[in-house]
């Protein structure tokens, strides 16, 4: 399991949230807002994602042959 996915979701979280509490402009803190959505997209799919792993689509692989990706993680 890798961490850094999960660094950059707080990071990227952090300077939304420090830019949303001093903003007085309220377009900026929308957009701000908007890069703390960002930051849960990032660790949303940090989360859902698996090493070696395939989309849970129709194929031939046998089930249970290799790990699947959560497409929905939320």
């Amino acid at each position: 399991m890798h961490v850094l996915p999960y660094l950059v979701a707080a990071y990227v979280f952090l300077v939304g949230a420090y830019g949303l509490a001093t903003s007085r402009n309220l377009i900026h803190a929308v957009g701000c807002l908007a890069v703390c959505q960002s930051a849960t997209y990032v660790l949303l799919l940090a989360v859902g994602y698996r090493d070696g792993g395939t989309a849970p689509v129709f194929s031939d692989i046998r089930p249970g042959s290799r790990p699947v990706v959560d497409p929905v993680v939320q």
